[in-house]
């Protein structure tokens, strides 16, 4: 008795159904794409559908299976081409003249956001919004240092410099001219 994970003539085919099974799925998905006007993710699935048709093993399939997939193949090689060109007028129709574009001598809306003002330039399709690009503006060259490692250092212990100071001043040794000399007189008449 042969095991199925043996047959290779069973895996072959269930491996060009998938396959099959994948291009259909991105050939609809392209479809609802085109449907949105997204052409360049079309174009892109198009593409995809016929590297599926081109990698299953046609050998191992039905016949209904092998002659839906040379229709698929011819279905999705038009609809490439119309993809195409309706992304080329998409892109055509959406960049504006240059000799259209006119600021009418108006405040753009960034610079006036306090007032109101009835604007029908603000629907058209090419409203005066913004400078685009932005005018360049100078920035002050400080740069900004943060020390985030301080609060996990470990510093030495001070102590014993600490002590060494406060028997010093305990001596006699105070601050200024009178601290010098109350040191000196006090040295020398100490008895220790």
């Amino acid at each position: 008795m042969t095991r199925l994970e043996d047959d290779l003539q069973l895996k072959q085919s269930i491996e060009g159904q998938v396959l099959a099974y994948k291009a259909h799925r991105c050939y609809f998905v392209a479809e609802s794409f085109v449907k949105m006007e997204k052409w360049a993710e079309a174009l892109v699935l198009y593409e995809r559908t016929l590297a599926h048709i081109k990698a299953a093993d046609k050998s191992q399939m039905k016949m209904s299976m092998v002659k839906g997939l040379e229709n698929l193949s011819v279905l999705v090689d038009s609809k490439k081409f119309t993809a195409h060109a309706q992304a080329i007028l998409a892109s055509e129709s959406s960049t504006p003249n240059v000799s259209k574009l006119s600021t009418k001598g108006k405040k753009l809306l960034v610079d006036r956001l306090d007032e109101y003002i009835e604007d029908s330039s603000l629907t058209s399709n090419s409203p005066n919004v913004a400078q685009v690009p932005s005018p360049m503006t100078s920035v002050p060259c400080k740069p900004l240092f943060f020390d985030l490692a301080l609060n996990h250092v470990d510093f030495p212990s001070l102590d014993d410099k600490t002590e060494t100071k406060k028997q010093a001043s305990g001596a006699g040794v105070g601050g200024g001219l009178t601290g010098l000399v109350k040191g000196l007189w006090g040295g020398w008449g100490s008895k220790k």
